[in-house]
């Protein structure tokens, strides 16, 4: 599936994202920048391009390249709190928000100090109805028989996830 996605390798009538559209999406859910967290030693990572490939290694990207980015690997760099904020961006319905460690200051009497309002870096530019896809299929991963995540429910709390890897390992006997 990613596959298609990714590079376009699919029915004839599929064109996939390419390393284009694939950079601007992730660019998009936050990642390639610093989150902007209200904590030091932040490091930076990397949505890979073209430019950067043939200014680094001299070679120009391939549909392999774009194939290893629409899985989180290859050239892609994130750091987890990049993979939070872009999840967080799906979980709540399309807006990235800058994460933030304090919400508010109160003094010793419980009165109000100061106030950290969320802040907005953006909406993103998408159909409801793929978020609602996105939603459904993380809330399946962990609710349903079938899903992928069942040991992360937690009783009186909706939770939803992903699970899984790109890579597959023979089965190794017991």
């Amino acid at each position: 599936f990613f596959y298609w996605i990714g590079g376009g390798y699919a029915p004839a009538d599929f064109i996939g994202l390419g390393q284009k559209k694939l950079s601007e999406w992730s660019r998009l859910f936050g990642y390639g920048e610093r989150t902007g967290i209200d904590l030091p030693g932040e490091v930076d990572a990397l949505v890979p391009d073209d430019q950067w490939k043939r200014q680094l290694y001299a070679e120009s990207w391939t549909t392999g390249d774009s194939y290893n980015m629409a899985i989180g690997q290859g050239y892609l760099l994130s750091t987890p709190l990049q993979v939070l904020v872009a999840t967080t961006a799906v979980a709540n319905g399309g807006t990235v928000y800058q994460p933030q460690i304090v919400h508010q200051i109160v003094d010793s009497a419980g009165g109000l100090q100061r106030d950290f309002a969320p802040i907005v870096k953006q909406e993103l530019p998408l159909d409801p109805g793929i978020i609602d896809l996105a939603q459904e299929g993380m809330w399946a991963a962990v609710n349903t028989d079938y899903g992928t995540a069942i040991a992360s429910r937690v009783p009186g709390v909706t939770v939803a996830g992903k699970t899984g890897t790109a890579e597959f390992c023979e089965y190794i006997p017991e």
